[in-house]
């Protein structure tokens, strides 16, 4: 009786540890992932990373910081998922709250590509009528 309760105890420790485990691996993948994506996209001739990725998020994120009161509701409107995450991070870090139905928003916000402006980038957005 004592042996099948250890052994009961035992089963039930390992599935939960594979439980916990099996979320951490996928997002420790996802995040290497990301971070190689970013690193092969944005590199310079040299083979060096550009700093021109560092500054562009900096400048979005002043950007937003600028544009959209900090508690707005925003849908971020990007087709681009590791721009869509880096979005969401910005927000987060500004203050704006970020929501994933776009008729609950305030503000509907895409990642603008322009060469013209000094990151090649910038946020556009529009209002949500009610």
């Amino acid at each position: 009786m004592r042996d099948a309760r250890l052994v009961a105890t035992r089963l039930v420790v390992a599935l939960v540890a594979v439980a916990a485990l099996v979320p951490a691996v996928i997002n420790a993948a996802h995040a290497a992932h990301a971070g190689a994506y970013l690193a092969a996209r944005y590199r310079s001739a040299s083979g060096q990373p550009e700093r021109r990725l560092l500054t562009a998020m900096e400048h979005l994120g002043e950007q937003m910081g600028r544009e959209i009161p900090a508690g707005a509701l925003v849908y971020v409107d990007e087709p681009d998922g590791i721009w869509w995450f880096r979005l969401q991070e910005l927000a987060a870090m500004h203050g704006v709250t970020t929501v994933g139905d776009r008729g609950r928003a305030d503000v509907v916000l895409r990642r603008r590509v322009d060469p013209r402006l000094p990151d090649g980038m910038g946020l556009e957005l529009t209002a949500v009528a009610r």
